[in-house]
Order: C-alpha cells, then structure tokens, then sequence
C-alpha cells in the first residue's frame, strides 16, 4: 500500500549540487572584508590618499573629482584611462625614526631622522697622560729658568742660562709607546733678563708612569728648535668676477667688517689667498681661504660660528650656508 508514501520524507537528489555553491559564497565573505580594509583609502596598510583634515587642498581636489550623485571610476580602470603624468612626485610613506614619534608638521614623503645623544661623565679614574704633560711642563720651565727665583727640582743647574726665562711653553706632541713610560716634547719662547734677543728652545721631557702617578724619570735634553723662517707660496692672480664676489662674501660671513678684497690668488694646493687691505693704512694683509661648494670660507672658522652675509649686507647667494654639510669633512655619525 503506497497511500502512506507522502508522509515520508522524500530525497531530493539535486540538494547537494545547490548547497556547495552557497557554502562557497559563505566562505568568501571573511576574506572580502580583508581586502576591503586593506584596499579602502584609509584604511591599514594603504597610503592615505583621501581627504585628511591637515591637507584641506586634497579635500577639495577629492570633491571636485566625485560630485554628490555621480560613481566614482573603479581603481583599476581609473589606472588604465588616466595614467599619472611623468612628472607626479612618488609617495613614500617609509618613516625612520630612532625616537617614540616623529613631528606632526612633517610633510609627506619626507624621510626624517631623529638623533639621541648620550652624555657619559668625563671623570678620571686613574692618573694618564694629562698629569704627565702637567708635570713636564713644571719641569722644563724649571730646567730653562736661571732667573731668581728658581724652582729646583734637583735638575743640572744653569741649563738656560744664568740670564734665561722660559717665557711661554707650549706642548708639541707625546710619546707614549707603552704605559709605563712616556716623553713629552715641548717648544719654549726664552727671554733674556739682561734686554737680549729673545730664543726659541726645543725640550724633551722623560716621564714615568708609577702605582703614584707619574714622576720625572730623567733630565730634559734639547732637541732642534723650530725653522722659523718664512716662505712665499707660488701664486697666480685671479680676475674671475664670480670668484672675487665669492671671496668678498666668504670675508663678510666670517664677521671681517668692512673687507676691502685687493686681489685674490690661487696656489698649487687648496688655499686660496685673499690679499685685504688694511683699514686705516695702505699696508695690506693675506687670508686663506678654502673652497665650499661654489663659494669659499675663511680657513680657521667654522660653518657654525660665521654669520650671513645678510647681516653684513653682502649677497646671501654666494655666502656659504652654516647648515649645509661640509664636503671637506667624512661623516662618521650613524
């Protein structure tokens, strides 16, 4: 009897097929919400190109493009019909940094780097180097010195002279082969009590480093004094105008008041000589000056203590600018 069959639950043999394309359809959704955070402007992982309430220009530029009513292009067909013009500056989001945060001010595409610097604290544990060059220094005035009163540190008496004075010493290098024991040479300007000529003296000075710190090892013994003789660098005269209103805005930024530039000369090495005349007199001196991008500066200042030419009433355009990097100069900061 079959009249009962319509009770029965029947089979349907077409339910699988129509159930997977609907689990498949199921299963996307996560990963369209993904893509949509990361492809949205705005959104993680993408390049702000929306409207952002510090950039009210591109807030414009964006309203202008999508009137209220009208659908935006799709990206993709935007990228192929409107190609970006060959001179568009390219976004770089990329930020270094070694600090917590970086400025708000900014701007986009810029790299900025942030500095730390760590302050140690110069003490002196144990004696060096510094004491010895002290010491030495004590002990060629007193060998040099034969002018009452005399400090005697049990040195060979009269050694500069009953009538000499060690006038001015000045340390010129030390020798420090190893730790126990070290030279430290000196260069002394000697005047002569009597009204003589004074004299140049060079020194040397043994020092010994002991568990006490240092002592004198030995007598200072002479070595030859300095060439004090002058020469003439060879030189050839410029007329460059460019170059001579470089030199002028090089003597102003080195704070030199009114500079009068009598002529400029170029040598076979890097110092260029500025020959300046002396005011008030018709003597005249010479500067050297070494080349800086297009300008020069005066050799024995630093970009960081001259001022502009602005202030001088110069040309601000040939003047070397203090807060650009100096080409002279290796750069071994990180």
């Amino acid at each position: 009897m079959r009249d009962a069959d319509w009770l029965e639950p029947t089979q349907d043999t077409d339910s699988p097929r129509r159930a997977r394309p609907l689990l498949l359809v199921l299963a996307s959704v996560p990963w369209l919400v993904v893509i949509g955070l990361l492809v949205l402007p705005g959104r993680v992982g993408t390049t702000a190109l929306g409207p952002t309430p510090d950039d009210p220009s591109r807030a414009e530029a964006t309203h202008d493009e999508h009137e209220p009513g009208t659908d935006p292009e799709p990206p993709g067909e935007a990228a192929a019909d409107d190609p970006a013009p060959d001179d568009a500056a390219p976004i770089d989001t990329a930020l270094e940094t070694t600090g917590p945060e970086v400025a708000a001010s900014d701007p986009p595409g810029q790299t900025v780097t942030l500095e730390g610097r760590e302050l140690r604290g110069r003490w002196r544990v144990e004696a060096g180097p510094e004491e010895a060059v002290a010491l030495a220094v004590v002990a060629g005035r007193a060998w040099l010195t034969g002018v009452a009163p005399v400090l005697d540190l049990g040195l060979d008496p009269g050694t500069g002279g009953a009538n000499g004075y060690a006038e001015h010493l000045i340390v010129e290098a030390v020798e420090h082969p190893a730790s126990d024991a070290l030279v430290v040479t000196l260069v002394a300007v000697m005047l002569d009590a009597e009204g003589g000529s004074p004299a140049v003296r060079r020194l040397a000075v043994p020092i010994a480093m002991t568990p006490e710190g240092p002592r004198l090892a030995g007598t200072p013994w002479d070595l030859p004094p300095p060439v004090l003789d002058r020469i003439t660098l060879a030189r050839e005269t410029t007329t460059d105008e460019g170059e001579l209103d470089a030199a002028r805005a090089a003597l102003l930024a080195a704070g030199l008041t009114e500079p009068d530039l009598v002529a400029l000369h170029h040598t076979d090495g890097w110092p260029v000589i500025a020959e300046v005349a002396t005011p008030g007199t018709d003597l005249t001196h010479e500067l050297w000056l070494r080349r800086h991008h297009d300008g020069f500066v005066v050799a024995g200042t630093t970009l960081a203590g001259a001022r502009t030419t602005t202030e001088q009433g110069g040309t601000a355009a040939t003047a070397p600018d203090p807060d650009e990097p100096d080409p002279d100069l290796v750069e071994t900061r990180p």
